[in-house]
């Protein structure tokens, strides 16, 4: 099957409802009843904090939109990367990070993993040779966000994913920002593929859940079973959601991406704007490699509005049909100003150093009419000198 009809049907022969329902059932039970004792591991499912069949049936349609041979799915996005660096680090390891990289993960590795002794190096991973000096011999993980939020930097997955398998490392890549349809790190020799499910999968702000998929069993069967013990699963419901949400992943994916390539061009060379990051325009840095390794450039850009800390806020605060809120990929056109909401965490000169200025503005593109959009991004413009 191609993607858009596996992102209907895969899994479908998983639907253990007898009444032929066209929408998957959500199991909504705690526990599953057996009729003996010596049926208890044979029937596959016995208490949904380890497996559920609405949430078993989400994981076989991700595992093969990814293209993996595993997929788990999770209470939230940040719990996902939480299992998987807890099942793959111990005392003593070192990770490498891309600079740029979601605020969560910046979080979850400075706050929780570094109090037991594991090292984080976060460089800038679009330019191997950094990449090379950084490796050490406890390095266990390169984790990569490519586009990276929020400024969209670009790194080559084949390239990372040679020189991790090279080293004996495990590359993880974050594609929540490309979804499978447009990007395939498995395919380009990445281990694990981590996705917030909460954006592009869900699609319509209803839901928060994750999902790790997995090239190889034997990592997808350790994941598990942390999983299983902290008790992180996503929800029967939220899994249904998300099976709903993902029927429309790829027409939604097609008008969001044509939107936002539309924004970025009008915005690149307008005269309050210092610079727009967007990996389909042909002068941003790595452009070639997002042709490469991706079918399109995704449906997020980024811009700096001429002026300060006060421009920025001001404009984010004057748009009346972009939503100022902290989510992406969702039929709404959502806003945030980075340096004051995703990555307020960080000092001015952490958020300086990897291109966050104080003005920066993220925008997720939805599926409004385009030029209701442009003409929403010119009224707040305008406010800004009136």
């Amino acid at each position: 099957m191609k993607f858009s009809t596996k992102q209907i049907h895969a899994g479908r022969e998983k639907n253990i409802s007898p009444y032929g329902d066209v929408n998957i059932p959500i199991h909504q039970s705690t526990s599953f009843v057996h009729d003996s004792v010596d049926q208890y591991l044979e029937k596959g499912f016995s208490y949904s904090r380890t497996s559920n069949p609405t949430i078993e049936l989400l994981e076989e349609r991700l595992k093969q939109l990814e293209e993996g041979s595993g997929a788990l799915c999770f209470s939230t996005g940040m719990a996902a990367i939480h299992s998987v660096f807890d099942g793959i680090l111990k005392t003593g390891d070192h990770v490498i990070i891309s600079d740029v990289v979601y605020g969560g993960t910046y979080r979850i590795s400075k706050a929780i993993f570094a109090k037991y002794d594991i090292e984080f190096s976060f460089i800038d991973t679009s330019k191997s040779e950094d990449i090379k000096k950084a490796i050490r011999p406890n390095t266990k993980i390169i984790f990569t966000e490519t586009p990276a939020n929020p400024t969209l930097k670009i790194c080559d997955l084949k390239l990372i994913s040679d020189i991790s398998k090279n080293h004996q490392i495990l590359h993880v890549v974050d594609n929540t920002f490309m979804t499978p349809y447009l990007q395939n790190p498995l395919s380009l020799g990445a281990d694990i593929v981590i996705h917030s499910t909460t954006k592009f999968f869900d699609g319509h702000n209803m839901t928060t859940g994750g999902c790790a998929v997995f090239s190889d069993n034997e990592t997808y069967e350790r994941i598990k079973f942390i999983r299983n013990t902290s008790g992180n699963i996503m929800s029967p419901f939220t899994a249904f959601l998300t099976l709903q949400g993902l029927k429309t992943l790829s027409l939604r994916l097609e008008r969001q991406c044509l939107t936002a390539h539309l924004i970025a061009e009008h915005l690149n060379n307008h005269k309050v704007i210092e610079r727009v990051f967007y990996p389909g325009l042909e002068d941003f840095p790595g452009h070639q490699i997002s042709c490469n390794q991706s079918r399109d450039h995704g449906s997020l850009l980024a811009f700096i509005v001429k002026g300060d800390l006060n421009t920025g806020k001001k404009f984010a605060d004057n748009l009346k049909l972009c939503l100022l809120a902290e989510n992406l990929g969702s039929v709404e056109t959502l806003v945030t100003h980075p340096a004051s909401m995703t990555h307020g965490y960080l000092t001015q000169d952490e958020r300086q150093s990897i291109g966050i200025t104080d003005s920066l503005i993220r925008m997720s593109v939805g599926i409004e009419d385009p030029e209701d959009l442009l003409n929403d991004i010119e009224q707040s413009l305008a406010s800004l000198h009136g």
